[in-house]
């Protein structure tokens, strides 16, 4: 069982207070929940901005990598069509080379 330790501060003016209470009422949590809940937060902020970074870079990356495909992509399917369509034309060449041969 882990033990928790105590912080106490002074000096909190009532009306912070009384918004404190009314973020904890809303998340139906005690005060000294939220409180715990904000202060993990804070002290959790500078591993969850360098995760958050990591990912946002990650999710550059992947994107430039999409793009990139789908330009190479692009480039295959426009060789293709080239080389469909000259195929073809090499076709129609066999058939009118046979057909000049028949004669």
């Amino acid at each position: 069982m882990r033990i928790g330790l105590e912080i106490k501060i002074r000096n909190v003016d009532r009306e912070i207070i009384a918004r404190i209470d009314d973020l904890a009422k809303g998340m139906k949590v005690s005060r000294s929940e939220f409180l715990r809940r904000q202060l993990e937060s804070i002290a959790l902020r500078p591993e969850i901005t360098e995760c958050e970074d990591r990912y946002s870079r990650l999710v550059e990356l992947v994107c430039d990598r999409i793009e990139k495909n789908n330009a190479l992509l692009s480039r295959i399917l426009d060789g293709s069509e080239y080389i469909f369509i000259e195929e073809e034309s090499m076709e129609e060449k066999d058939e009118d080379e046979k057909s000049f041969s028949l004669i």
